[in-house]
């Protein structure tokens, strides 16, 4: 483990020098461009290599929170919310590209492009966020290990439990301000509903890996053994606070909507109920387990 966890420092590092790179060569490409002058191939070339090796390193990255979470037996928001957002900034890795290309087919022709620059750059600080996360809970890892202590705050089982909610916790979070978001920073109307769509997959994701994980740990237990009583007390209780809310808001937005208070694209219906359901659900699981 003290190896694995080295080379994800060494791997953040790389990645942080990679992404400050990226952030010249495309400020530099931004600066040609309107200057009406040609971009240099090189410097395509070597960021679309860069582009490769940043997303190879986050794929790394997140291994290496899996090993975290499997080896220290204590739930971390922190932890939690580097999973959520390594798989956040893989996804706007591919994002950069199709905005570049973009970039690359329309500047010839003048059109305005500065929506895609902001999503190019608002990704580049959400792949500092990974990388610096990264960096630090490795950091912290190292020296947890190099005092040959392990954090046992809760039991394994527990621990698992706890994180996957957490995880839900954040997933949602992350997911109501990136339903919101894209519209203030400006992003083209032509990739809006897309890139809507795929942000509820993509925060979905990691809340859904890991509860397949705490499922296949329970796979040879009866389901009536997956929780302890403290555990399904909690679950039944969040899952009725969960029923009772949802059913109330949903109301409250129809009537809203229905004498036009309010105006939301359709678009935006489902990804919000979905996001506030997995919030309630987790956050009430979350606070009633740490209440008593």
């Amino acid at each position: 483990m003290k190896f694995k966890n080295r080379f994800s420092i060494v791997t953040s590092i790389i990645m942080l020098c990679l992404i400050a790179g990226n952030v010249l060569m495309l400020s530099e490409m931004k600066a040609a461009i309107e200057a009406g002058s040609a971009v240099r191939e090189w410097m395509s070339v070597a960021l679309a290599a860069s582009l490769i090796a940043v997303g190879l390193f986050h794929l790394l990255g997140i291994i290496s929170l899996i090993w975290q979470f499997r080896y220290f037996r204590n739930d971390s928001f922190l932890r939690a919310a580097a999973f959520v957002i390594g798989f956040l900034s893989l996804f706007l890795l591919a994002v950069d590209v199709m905005m570049l290309r973009d970039i690359g087919n329309e500047y010839m022709a003048g059109h305005d492009l500065s929506g895609e620059w902001q999503m190019v750059f608002a990704g580049q600080v959400v792949h500092t966020l990974f990388a610096m996360l990264l960096l630090i809970l490795s950091v912290v890892a190292n020296r947890l290990l190099s005092k040959k202590s392990i954090t046992t705050t809760a039991v394994k089982d527990e621990a698992l439990f706890l994180t996957v909610n957490k995880i839900g916790i954040i997933s949602s979070i992350l997911g109501f301000v990136c339903l919101f978001l894209p519209g203030w920073i400006g992003v083209p109307q032509a990739h809006l509903n897309g890139l809507l769509f795929l942000l509820c997959i993509v925060f979905l994701i990691p809340y859904g890996l890991a509860t397949a994980y705490w499922f296949f740990t329970k796979r040879r237990e009866r389901p009536a053994e997956w929780y302890d009583e403290k555990q399904f007390t909690d679950v039944t209780r969040s899952a009725f606070i969960t029923l009772v809310i949802t059913i109330f808001a949903t109301i409250i937005f129809y009537f809203f909507l229905s004498i036009k208070i309010i105006d939301i694209h359709t678009t935006f219906c489902l990804p919000a109920y979905l996001f506030l359901t997995l919030l309630l659900f987790s956050a009430s699981t979350l606070y009633l387990n740490k209440k008593n």
